[in-house]
């Protein structure tokens, strides 16, 4: 998990390699996100603890997805990698398109989670896209790292 009280991207990267050293062929990458009315959310709003912020954040996602790259993982969703085809089995059996060719070729191409739903939004569908589809885009628009996928791709 990155983004954490007074991470730096140092040690966020310490961190990352130590974990890496021991894990097996699937990591699930989450940034830490403040939420309202939690005792945490408060501290951060009087100062008292400092969080990273969005540009370092984003920071430490490139670097995580870089460093996993190099490592032989794949990127198959916004915080899911994968090598030696260990891809969760939930993310398959929760998926619109359930075909291993739509994961494969997301998987072989790279795209993150929240490319896939831009390139399904734009399949050129006569009936358009499904406008659940289009919200959980809207709702991927508040991240900054996926903010940044989505726009590139419209």
């Amino acid at each position: 998990m990155f983004g954490l009280p007074d991470q730096s991207e140092d040690s966020w990267q310490s961190e990352l390699v130590e974990v890496l050293s021991v894990c097996d062929d699937h990591v699930s990458l989450y940034q830490m996100t403040l939420e309202r009315g939690t005792h945490l959310f408060k501290q951060v709003q009087l100062g008292k603890v400092h969080v990273p912020g969005g540009d370092v954040t984003a920071t430490m996602y490139k670097t995580a997805r870089n460093i996993l790259k190099n490592l032989g993982f794949l990127q198959y969703e916004v915080s899911n990698f994968t090598r030696n085809n260990a891809v969760s089995t939930i993310t398959l059996a929760t998926g619109k398109h359930s075909s291993t060719l739509v994961l494969d070729l997301n998987i072989v191409n790279n795209y993150t989670e929240a490319e896939i739903k831009v390139r399904e939004a734009t399949c050129n569908d006569p009936w358009g896209p499904p406008s659940s589809l289009m919200m959980e885009i809207t709702d991927l628009t508040f991240n900054v790292v996926a903010f940044t996928e989505v726009m590139g791709m419209v």
